[in-house]
């Protein structure tokens, strides 16, 4: 879902690179692990194809080199598509954002729509609101920050939402960090 084909991408070079170092310095709280491990075993365990999406909102959006919101219709397209072309019935779509409104999108277009429970923000996606007055998740330079004192908290999603990216059969997403970071941790993870 690159936005400009030019744009450059880590190459499996970089990938199985980043895989070895986060497998021999990285090791996350058995909490937390179990946390990812129940919601795995709870929701995406089984035999149908494990579709990842990530839908990327808020700053992370504007960081890009357009200002436009990210059209969520054109993740559902291509998700159909990828379904259609691939002729796949049986299937479980994983969602990570953070924003509501793309997690109630993905629920409203396919069956079968898991997430983690995570704080969200609320008004991305709004029609007509501009970028800069969009609620954020952490800093940002007007002060308007969202859950300032639950940085940790919203952390710890983060992390549990990016291992269960990793954890999936194929990944759709937008540029974004936590999406790389699941294709860090499985690089063998088709993206599209």
């Amino acid at each position: 879902l690159r936005h400009n084909l030019d744009w450059p991408t880590v190459d499996d070079y970089w990938r199985k690179e980043a895989k070895r170092i986060i497998d021999r310095y990285i090791k996350i709280k058995p909490n937390i692990v179990k946390k990812i491990d129940d919601f795995y075993n709870d929701n995406l365990k089984g035999e149908s194809l494990k579709i990842a999406v990530h839908l990327r909102g808020g700053r992370g959006a504007k960081e890009l080199y357009h200002k436009d919101n990210v059209n969520l219709e054109y993740y559902k397209n291509c998700i159909k598509k990828y379904l259609s072309d691939n002729n796949i019935k049986d299937y479980v779509i994983f969602a990570a954002s953070d924003t509501n409104e793309a997690i109630s999108f993905m629920e409203d277009s396919f069956e079968n729509v898991k997430s983690y429970s995570c704080h969200r923000t609320d008004d991305y996606y709004m029609n007509g609101k501009p970028y800069n007055k969009v609620q954020e998740v952490g800093w940002n330079e007007s002060q308007n920050q969202f859950m300032p004192d639950k940085r940790a908290e919203i952390g710890e999603e983060a992390l549990i939402e990016s291992q269960l990216l990793s954890k999936c059969d194929v990944m759709f997403h937008h540029d974004s960090l936590l999406a790389v970071s699941a294709n860090f941790v499985n690089n063998k993870l088709p993206t599209k």
